[in-house]
């Protein structure tokens, strides 16, 4: 057997790494009596000789520091930081966090000094055999409750890591921890040795396994990149079915916030979370705002960034973390519990808190570098963060959600696969999965999103009012081509959907109860209540995309609302009148002044004032240079700009034939009809077809047929029909 390295510099490498090793333990030794040291010369000799000892120090470390690759600065930088913290007395007097420091130092080292073993390859030369490990090929899965697990060796010097995939039944499986990541945009590029084998994984996956390794002995994980064959459609259809319980039955899941060089301030991050859930009681939404806004903790701004990882918008980590009995988070070099994540983003998800935060912005980048769109990502990041801990909480109360439920919380997530937005949640189901739902990545995601539907169509009462379907129509946005106009695109961002004091009420007292009478057609029962008169010209923007198509702006979109409104309201602007307080609640979805705020004095007037100037800052330039100026202004401001946000956005302001005022699709044509349908509360833009349909077998369709437009907002009409309506059958396709 013959010893090569690759090359001279991994040999370099390797003996830098044992330099550095060195040098660096003699340091944290000093580190640790550096106290007693200091207070020792600082009382003989004078102060001046201990700070001179204690930069010298600082200097080689910093020398040392440069020897570092990229991949190790930011660790290593974290934890130097806070042992001279320590030292110097400045943060922390605590003895245990002391020694967790020194010990994330050491491992520092380590992680660098057994990256440059690893690279120093050992090759076995073999007469009969040269090259390459041959690749990876599956053993398929033959048992019904059959998985993988990634069985992770022991770390040994001058060996590259080694790992093996086992086949197990899932109720026999040895103790092993679930990973929930995120893949990114990266596809498979670095080769892992599995079984002896060559197995390419994504960046993250290795880097999980490089950081998991350890040298007291083995481990073992289920990562769904390696223990599905992701080449393999129908392995991966069956395996579906077992992902909640392969979480379930996980010893711990780990939320992998990766890479983690990328990671600035992990250690600001927690301790901002933990102060803000610790003092959650002794402060009311308005004093934890006044707090906030006059903040200058560096804390927050970590916290912000953690919470923009990718990870929060994944739809198949809702499953992941709701399933699990123990869920850390490894962000950086801190470790998570996510109860207290769950506390942290409950808090901070108050709508008067919610947007002073995500305003905050390091200094060194400046608040002109706050566009909307990251406004909008860090608002959907939190949400969806949000939204895994309410699912996780109802999941393990009530042993399942309704389809209708879990569909409307997961719009805003984001998966590779069009078919995953169905099938992610389907191990959520407190009813069991359908067989017409059964995962099958073969099947056209038309009649995928077709049977989602029916199924919610199908849970009636248990599902709650179906919300959903107001996301559906053609006057929004849709990606998925030969959808039914009453089928919604999951994969689009969601419209928003209106809600009323009356909803569950009416819920109960008004079933919906459509008929699918074709895999294309809905049968409803509908009435007809108004025209449409004027529409505005210009849609709300929601992301730069949209921006782009609307170059005036939200401003504009505004203006142009309220010059509709002085022309519809001539007679009361003659006398000095406007109607503020519809226009007020026709943009926040029916809110009023009192649900904004009790103060005596505050009218409609002054928040609309404060919300045109709000948009007056982000004119044009699309920056929220100004924006922290008139969320100074108060609390009461910032819920008004966050409630308007999510009814306006994706929409235009329209009034019709009896003179209401309207917040209507992006899509929706002049000749488009505002009708009640049966058993949903609100008012629905319906859009005439020209065609004829018939049906084989079936005498009561009406042979004219509609195409949903979207759900409205018609003021004045949102608490559903009384006194007896006259319903007419009528065909949606």
């Amino acid at each position: 057997m013959n010893c090569k390295a690759t090359d001279d510099e991994n040999l370099g490498d390797f003996v830098k790494g044992v330099a550095i090793l060195s040098v660096y333990v003699s340091t944290i030794v000093f580190f640790w009596i550096a106290p007693y040291l200091y207070r020792l010369v600082a009382g003989i000799i004078g102060s001046p000789i201990g700070v001179s000892a204690l930069l010298v120090c600082l200097s080689i470390v910093h020398i040392l520091r440069k020897t570092l690759s990229s991949q190790y600065k930011a660790e290593f930088r974290n934890a130097l930081v806070m042992s001279l913290n320590y030292v110097t007395g400045r943060s922390y007097f605590n003895g245990i966090r002391a020694i967790v420091w020194t010990f994330d130092m050491v491992s520092a080292v380590y992680k660098y000094t057994s990256s440059s073993l690893n690279r120093w390859e050992v090759k076995v030369i073999d007469k009969r055999h040269h090259g390459t490990p041959a690749p990876f090929i599956y053993r398929p899965l033959r048992e019904q409750r059959e998985i993988r697990l990634l069985r992770l060796l022991r770390r040994k010097p001058f060996q590259r890591m080694r790992c093996e995939l086992i086949h197990v039944q899932l109720d026999d499986a040895p103790p092993f921890e679930a990973i929930s990541y995120t893949w990114r945009d990266e596809g498979p590029s670095i080769s892992t040795s599995i079984s002896g084998a060559s197995l390419k994984v994504t960046p993250a996956v290795r880097e999980i396994l490089e950081y998991r390794q350890t040298i007291f002995g083995e481990r073992f994980f289920w990562i769904d990149a390696l223990c599905i064959n992701q080449e393999d459609l129908d392995e991966k259809s069956d395996q579906i079915p077992l992902m909640k319980d392969i979480y379930k039955s996980a010893s711990r899941v780990i939320v992998w916030l990766g890479p983690m060089q990328d990671v600035k301030d992990a250690d600001g991050a927690r301790g901002q979370l933990m102060q803000l859930v610790s003092e959650e009681h002794l402060y009311t939404s308005e004093e934890l705002y006044r707090r906030v806004m006059t903040s200058t903790n560096p804390g927050w701004f970590a916290l912000n960034e953690m919470l923009e990882h990718p990870w929060f918008s994944r739809v198949w980590v809702i499953q992941e973390v709701s399933a699990a009995a123990t869920v850390h988070i490894m962000y950086g070099n801190v470790c998570l519990n996510w109860n207290t994540l769950a506390a942290g983003v409950q808090i901070l998800s108050d709508p008067q808190i919610c947007g002073p935060v995500q305003f905050l912005q390091r200094p060194e980048e400046g608040p002109a570098h706050m566009g909307l769109s990251k406004l909008i990502q860090r608002v959907n990041s939190l949400s969806n963060a949000n939204i895994i801990s309410q699912v996780r909480r109802k999941t393990q109360e009530f042993s399942g959600i309704s389809m209708n439920y879990a569909l409307r919380l997961s719009r805003n997530c984001k998966s590779s696969n069009s078919h995953d937005k169905v099938y992610a949640m389907l191990g959520l189901l407190s009813s069991g999965i359908p067989d017409y739902l059964r995962p099958d990545y073969r099947k056209p995601i038309v009649d995928v999103y077709v049977d989602a539907m029916r199924c919610i169509f199908t849970e009636g009462a248990e599902g709650g009012v179906p919300h959903f379907i107001q996301t559906a129509g053609i006057g929004n946005s849709r990606k998925t081509s030969g959808l039914p106009s009453w089928v919604p695109d999951l994969c689009a961002p969601p419209h928003f959907c209106w809600r009323g004091p009356q909803s569950y009420g009416w819920a109960l007292q008004h079933p919906f109860r459509p008929e699918i009478v074709s895999t294309r057609h809905l049968k409803v029962n509908a009435m007809a209540i108004d025209k449409l008169c004027t529409i505005g010209a210009l849609q709300w923007a929601h992301t730069n995309e949209v921006l782009d198509e609307t170059p005036h702006g939200n401003l504009s979109w505004y203006q142009e609302a309220k010059e509709l409104v002085k022309i519809l309201y001539d007679a009361e602007m003659k006398a000095g009148e406007f109607p503020y307080e519809i226009f007020l609640r026709t943009l926040t979805g029916g809110k009023t002044v009192l649900d904004f705020s009790t103060r005596l004095g505050t009218t409609a007037k002054h928040l609309l004032d404060d919300v045109e100037y709000f948009l007056e800052s982000i004119n044009e330039t699309n920056r929220l240079d100004s924006v922290p100026d008139v969320i100074d202004r108060g609390a009461v401001v910032s819920r008004v700009m966050f409630q308007m946000g999510h009814c306006c956005h994706g929409n235009r302001f329209a009034i019709t034939e009896q003179g209401r005022l309207a917040l209507v699709p992006v899509r929706t044509q002049k000749t488009d009809e505002f009708y009640f349908i049966d058993g949903l509360q609100f008012p629905f833009l319906l859009r005439e077809k020209n065609n004829e349909v018939v049906f084989e077998g079936k005498t009561d369709v009406p042979g004219k047929s509609y195409q949903l437009v979207g759900s409205c907002y018609l003021d004045g009409m949102m608490d559903g029909v009384r006194n007896n309506p006259t319903w007419i059958a009528q065909i949606i396709e």
